[in-house]
């Protein structure tokens, strides 16, 4: 399956994989025949082989695909549209398309030369928990998806994922504690650059330095409180800043983060981005980590100890606000995420 994936490419692509088209749509660019026609013109069919309903493939491509043969019988065939009409009963209307989808480059079926991608839509994938391999469609995920990124909940066992889950282990009145981060990281450097470019002059060295730090590394730091702090929830504050990633680790229908914007000082370097690039707020949070490259949720009891601990390890840790019940309302300062 992943060696004829890698080699059989993609070209037709319907809901939910895409929401620009439908089963219906694929009908009226030619169906199955259209697709195996464009798979044969690109050298990945062997027509000699019998069917069910045609001496050989090749046969039932003369006969079925709208490229080699537009008769208006094919045509006609292929324009069968839906009536969207309530029935049980087969066959009761006779609604057709205009016209057929013949378009290769950016129809519903693909030529080769323009398919949604060359390898096809599954992948076989291994890994600790897929030993022996999995069957992934990949043609289902989303580009934006293919790598991920983000925080964690982290656990030692499915046993304690599950019940961490179960327990909803992220509660109200947990406290947020911020570890500051060195600069923008290896985030939101297209919005650097277009920056730069409005700028006309660039910034002081100063800021310079800032925006060319190395992205901090927090793992030690991390896995030292691990040992020795009960840890909630942890949120990695990379690409969609707090605004994105904070939210992914709580339950957002019960739970907002409450963050104390003035809790931390913002690196200069994030005020001069804001305000030659004029960048709302919102965005500066959804696009920036703005000074928090990292988040650490811990029960309130717990706080004292893991403010201690993050210091003996070199951070500087902040409290930057707590979690609370959904709908609650920000006072002055705050900002609900």
């Amino acid at each position: 399956i992943d060696r004829m994936s890698r080699d059989v490419p993609q070209l037709c692509k319907v809901a939910p994989n895409t929401n620009k088209y439908h089963i219906e749509d694929v009908h009226r660019a030619g169906g199955i025949m259209a697709i195996l026609g464009e798979l044969d013109r690109a050298g990945k069919l062997h027509t000699d082989v019998p069917t069910v309903h045609a001496p050989t493939l090749k046969h039932a491509l003369d006969e079925w695909d709208i490229a080699r043969n537009p008769s208006e019988a094919v045509k006609t065939f292929f324009m069968a549209g839906p009536a969207g009409i309530p029935t049980q009963v087969a066959f009761s209307q006779n609604t057709r398309w205009p016209s057929l989808d013949t378009d290769r480059a950016e129809g519903c079926i693909r030529s080769y030369e323009h398919a949604f991608s060359k390898e096809g839509g599954l992948a076989v994938l291994r890994g600790n928990i897929a030993v022996d391999g999995c069957v992934v469609k990949t043609a289902g995920v989303d580009d934006s998806l293919m790598v991920f990124e983000g925080p964690a909940h982290v656990v030692e066992s499915q046993d304690d994922a599950v019940q961490n889950i179960l327990d909803d282990k992220v509660k109200a009145g947990d406290v947020l504690i911020g570890l500051p981060s060195s600069g923008p990281h290896s985030n939101g450097y297209s919005l650097v650059r277009r920056v730069l470019a409005e700028a006309g002059a660039p910034p002081d060295a100063a800021l310079l330095d800032q925006l060319m730090q190395p992205t901090r590394i927090y793992a030690r730091s991390i896995l030292a409180l691990l040992e020795t702090t009960p840890v909630h929830g942890m949120a990695h504050i990379t690409g969609g800043g707090i605004v994105e990633n904070l939210p992914r680790i709580f339950r957002d229908d019960r739970l907002v983060a409450r963050v104390q914007v003035n809790a931390w000082q913002r690196p200069p370097v994030f005020d001069w981005l804001q305000s030659v690039g004029q960048i709302d707020e919102h965005e500066m949070l959804r696009t920036f980590n703005c000074g928090i490259g990292f988040i650490v949720v811990v029960p309130a009891a717990a706080v004292p100890a893991a403010l201690q601990q993050l210091t003996n390890a070199g951070e500087t840790p902040i409290v930057i606000g707590d979690l609370v019940p959904a709908g609650t309302a920000p006072a002055a300062g705050e900002r609900i995420i």
